[in-house]
């Protein structure tokens, strides 16, 4: 399986629950972590999502899997 899951996993302080536990890799899903630095520091949730979007290069992923503070950028 080539098809690419886009994640988008708010990076707070908790140790658990993230969706890197899933282990999706080992499943054969393509993962890419989008929340990554640099952080984005615009207050609206559809200019982050854009901005988050021009930072990919790449096909389109199949899904997004946003979890916690990240879901309305998904």
């Amino acid at each position: 399986m080539t098809d690419v899951l886009l994640v988008l996993d708010f990076p707070g302080r908790r140790d658990e629950a993230r969706i890197a536990d899933l282990r999706l890799e080992e499943a054969g899903w393509k993962v890419e972590y989008a929340l990554t630095a640099p952080y984005s520091r615009v207050p609206d949730a559809g200019a982050q999502a854009a901005e988050l979007a021009a930072r990919r290069t790449g096909p389109a992923p199949r899904a997004v899997l946003a979890y916690c503070m990240a879901a309305p950028l998904g």
